[in-house]
C-alpha cells in the first residue's frame, strides 16, 4: 500500500492518521477531513471543480509561475528562471568569465583597447543569446500549453476518471481568486486504469502555503474514487519544489529523459525530464 512520506499541511494528530487511511482508501472527502483547519492554515483556500469562467485567471497562473515567479520568493524561482541562472555555472560560462576580465584589462592600456572592447563584448554577447534562447524556448512551451490543454481545459480533461481543479480564496479581500490548479487526463490510457498529472500550478504569490498539496489530496482522492490504479507524471529538474512534493506523496521515481541542448553550435547545457508513478 502506498503511503505520505511527508504529511499534507494543516492536518495534525489523530486527524493526520485518519485523512491518511482515508485518503488512501479512497472513503476521504475534502469537506469533512481537510476542511476549516486545512483553509485556516493556508489563507482559507478550497479545492473545487473547474468552471468555465476560471478560464482566464488559470492561463495567467500557468504563464506566471512558468516564466517569471514572483519577487517576495526571491529570484529565480520560476522554471525559467532557474534554467537561465543555470548557465552562470556551466563551464562555458567560465571561460566566457575568463574572457571578459582580459577584455576589461586591456581597456586599461590604450594599445590594447580596442582588442579589449571586442574581447569584453564578445564574451558578453553569448550569456545574452543563451538567455533570449532559453526564454523562447520556454515561452513555445507555455504557449503550446495555452493552446491545447489550457485552451479548454473543461473539454480536454473531462470528468470522471479525469478531472480539473483549482483553488480558490473563500476569505479575506482577495475571495474568489483562483491561487492554483491541476489536471488528471486518463484519455492516456484504454482500460481508464491509469491517469496523467498535468499542470500541477499554485500562483507564485501563493507557493509554500500548502496549496499544491490540497491540490494533490483532492486529485488523488478523485482517483481512487473512480476506480484508477495508476498516476503518471514528468517534470523537469528545473522544479526541484514540485518534486520533493511529489515523492512526499508517495510518487515513485522512474526513467529520466535526457535532452542536449545546443547553441551556436556547442552542447552547452543538458536538462532532464524525471517520470514519476503512484500506484493507488
Amino acid at each position: 500500500m502506498t503511503q505520505f512520506r511527508r504529511p499534507p499541511i494543516g492536518v495534525d494528530g489523530q486527524g493526520l492518521h485518519a485523512c491518511r487511511k482515508r485518503v488512501l482508501s479512497g472513503k476521504h472527502t475534502l469537506a469533512d477531513d481537510i476542511g476549516d483547519k486545512r483553509n485556516e492554515r493556508s489563507n482559507s483556500i478550497r479545492v473545487r471543480a473547474f468552471q468555465e469562467s476560471d478560464a482566464g485567471r488559470v492561463r495567467k497562473i500557468y504563464t506566471q509561475a512558468m516564466l517569471y515567479g514572483s519577487d517576495t520568493l526571491g529570484p529565480a524561482n520560476s522554471p525559467m528562471s532557474v534554467a537561465q541562472s543555470s548557465q552562470l555555472r556551466k563551464p562555458l560560462a567560465l571561460i566566457l568569465y575568463s574572457t571578459f576580465i582580459v577584455g576589461l584589462v586591456f581597456l586599461f592600456y590604450p594599445p590594447t583597447r580596442i582588442p579589449g572592447l571586442i574581447l569584453a563584448f564578445g564574451a558578453l554577447i553569448p550569456f545574452i543569446a543563451w538567455k533570449v534562447v532559453i526564454s523562447i524556448k520556454f515561452k513555445n512551451f507555455v504557449q503550446e500549453a495555452l493552446e491545447v490543454d489550457l485552451l479548454d481545459p473543461q473539454k480536454y480533461y473531462g470528468t470522471n476518471p479525469g478531472g480539473f481543479w483549482v483553488a480558490e480564496v473563500v476569505e479575506g479581500e482577495m475571495k474568489g481568486l483562483i491561487v492554483g490548479c491541476v489536471g488528471l487526463n486518463s484519455k492516456v490510457d484504454r482500460d481508464l486504469r491509469t491517469a496523467e498529472l498535468k499542470r500541477m500550478t499554485v500562483d507564485p504569490s501563493y507557493q509554500k502555503k500548502g496549496v499544491g498539496r490540497q491540490l494533490m489530496i483532492v486529485l488523488i482522492e478523485h482517483a481512487k474514487e473512480n476506480g484508477l490504479s495508476t498516476i503518471n507524471l514528468s517534470t523537469s529538474n528545473f522544479q526541484t519544489v514540485a518534486m520533493h512534493m511529489y515523492e512526499g506523496f508517495g510518487f515513485s521515481k522512474g526513467k529520466q529523459v535526457w535532452v542536449t541542448v545546443n547553441f551556436m553550435s556547442f552542447t552547452v547545457d543538458k536538462a532532464y525530464l524525471q517520470h514519476y508513478s503512484l500506484d493507488l
